[in-house]
């Protein structure tokens, strides 16, 4: 019996790098996952070679009618939510000068916004069980964009 048995999570960006990773981990404890991504295809891929106590769904985290949309299908399918792993995150590199206004909105609707209602625990009406999770890999993510962004402005 794994550590997450039974459990459900929801992971974002779970299409590839740290959040599909993440997803396995958790699969491979007995957790239900929930993979999300703007990349719908990569995201139900993932999610099949996963099993049976997985499903993928697009989700853009910068739309909050996506987060309600997902999590009342996360409760459809599994009755509850038990954990998030709020990992979502985009980096659009180059230069801070030749960065433009809507670059710069975009990234913060994904990486500051779009983390905003995991964080709260807005679930949606008939989300009564789930819990507002505490910890994130979205720092990370952020963090390591932030430092990308810095480099280049460096350079």
């Amino acid at each position: 019996m794994g550590k997450l048995q039974d459990k459900v999570i929801l992971v974002t960006g779970a299409a590839s790098g740290i959040g599909k990773a993440e997803a396995e981990t958790a699969i491979s404890e007995g957790a239900k996952v929930v993979l999300s991504d703007v990349r719908q295809d990569g995201v139900q891929n993932v999610a099949a070679t996963l099993g049976s106590n997985a499903i993928g769904l697009r989700q853009d985290v910068s739309l909050e009618s996506d987060w309600e949309r997902v999590v009342a299908k996360t409760i459809e399918t599994f009755g509850r939510i038990d954990g998030l792993v709020n990992n979502a995150g985009l980096y659009l590199p180059g230069a801070i000068e030749a960065t433009t206004g809507e670059d710069f909105d975009k990234q913060f609707a994904v990486n500051q916004r779009g983390t905003f209602p995991g964080y709260q625990g807005r679930f949606g009406a008939d989300a009564k069980n789930a819990q507002s999770p505490r910890h994130s890999t979205k720092a990370i993510t952020t963090l390591k964009s932030a430092l990308r962004m810095e480099s280049d402005v460096l350079r």
